[in-house]
């Protein structure tokens, strides 16, 4: 199957918790690298979004293209629909694939299926999930 639709992978600057977090590496690869190698293995269509210029140069040197999002929409309290909104309105686009780059476990066999999903199904939009179990330890629940 062709995949038309364009993949798109917000991954701002800032992070409270984990400093430059869509730059941090698992086996030697950024978590943003890795979610532009997958989604290139789909398509020539993938797009960054981002407010770094490291991080949007080093996607570009990849293959991806690249959006500068501004700052007003790039804080600690910035939504992805914003992002996807300001994607839209600088690409053109009316349909996209988002991927969390924060989800580098994802595989290329999962993003394709829901893109088939959506192509093939009549659904408005396509969510991934999965079934957890969590175990939580606390000194005083126990």
């Amino acid at each position: 199957m062709n995949f038309d639709i364009p993949i798109l992978i917000l991954a701002r600057a800032g992070s409270k918790r984990i400093k430059n977090k869509n730059l941090s590496k698992i086996n030697g690869k950024s978590i943003v690298c890795l979610a532009v190698e997958k989604s290139l293995k789909i398509t020539s269509n993938v797009y960054v979004s981002s407010d770094s210029e490291e991080i949007l140069n080093t996607c570009k040197i990849l293959g991806a293209k690249t959006i500068k999002r501004p700052a007003e929409i790039s804080g600690d309290h910035a939504s992805s629909i914003s992002g996807v909104v300001h994607f839209f309105q600088e690409s053109g686009h009316n349909t996209v694939c988002l991927l969390q780059a924060t989800c580098p476990l994802i595989k290329t066999e999962h993003i394709k299926s829901g893109i088939s999903k959506y192509i093939e199904g009549d659904f408005d939009s396509v969510v991934s999930g999965t079934k957890e179990k969590i175990y939580v330890w606390d000194e005083n629940k126990r």
